[in-house]
Formats: C-alpha cells, structure tokens, sequence
C-alpha cells in the first residue's frame, strides 16, 4: 500500500511530501478506466442506438480534472516545510506563514452526505484557510496522525469534522 504523504522529521524541520508514487499510481488507474470505458462503449455500439447513449460517452471525461491533478502531483512532488527554528511554515502556492497566524489544525469533509474526500487545512487567527491536502478520504488514519502531527509542532488543536471509528 502506498502512503499518502512522505514524512521528515527533524530538529530544525518538519516535511511533509505528497507521495509522487501514490499520485502516478492513481493517475494510471483513471487512465486505465477511461481506455476500458471507451473500449467497451466502442466495442458494443450499435449504427441504430438511442441519443442517450452518447451520454456514456461523455462520463468519462469527468475524470480528466482529477487525473490532471494527481499527474502534477507525481511529476513535480509538493513539499510543506514546517520549520521550527524559524516558526514559518513554506506552502508551496501561498508563500511563508508564521506560525502564530494559525488557530487550528481541521479535517473537514466538502460533502458531508459522502464522505470520499476529506480535507487537511490550516485555520488562521484571521479567519481564513489554507489547504493542506484535499484527496481520497479512504486512509483516515494516516491524515489524522499527520493532523495531530501538525498541531503538535504549531501547538494548537485539531478539530475533526466528521466522525470515525478511530477517535482523536
């Protein structure tokens, strides 16, 4: 099984790394799903079929965003450094923020009625969010050991907004 996220911890920092191998794995699976998509669409397509059908062949391209994510992902892997000699924490796409900006530590679920994607973020003091992570909700633990991890490091709590089996 692959891991979600990399993770480096040192005296003077602490990197977490989004797993590339993770990221180019779940890239060639959609690959695969829409090359047998269109191969059993073409396969058993009729000259005489009903103008719905042609929906079907339109599924598959809801997937292109997803997959153009994790492609990133696994070609260029994104690293968060929480340095603790500086107390800043470097996003990439959002720049240096200190640590004294942050509240909380959240995991958060977009959709509350399905819970396939959850999100990692980081709760200012101002009220705004910066994202940590936002994938596949399949590996909770891993996201709430890396959560806990988090807080342990900014010295603030982790709130979770959903409930699991496994507890904070």
């Amino acid at each position: 099984m692959l891991r979600r996220y990399l993770i480096s911890d040192t005296d003077a920092e602490f990197v977490i790394t989004k797993n590339p191998a993770r990221a180019k794995a779940n890239f060639y699976i959609i690959v695969l799903i829409v090359i047998v998509w269109y191969a059993a669409i073409i396969g058993s397509h009729k000259s005489q079929t009903s103008n719905f059908v042609y929906l079907f062949y339109l599924a598959p391209l809801l997937l292109i965003p997803r997959g153009l994510k994790y492609l990133k992902v696994g070609v260029s892997s994104v690293k968060i450094i929480f340095s603790k000699t500086r107390k800043t924490i470097d996003i990439p796409d959002k720049g240096l923020v200190e640590f004294k900006a942050i509240r909380k530590v959240v995991i958060d679920y977009p959709n509350k009625n399905e819970i396939d994607e959850c999100c990692l973020n980081l709760i200012l003091l101002d009220g705004g969010r910066i994202e940590i992570d936002r994938s596949d909700a399949h590996f909770n633990s891993e996201v709430i050991q890396t959560a806990k991890s988090i807080a342990q490091i900014l010295e603030v709590t982790v709130e979770d907004k959903h409930p699991y089996e496994e507890k904070l």
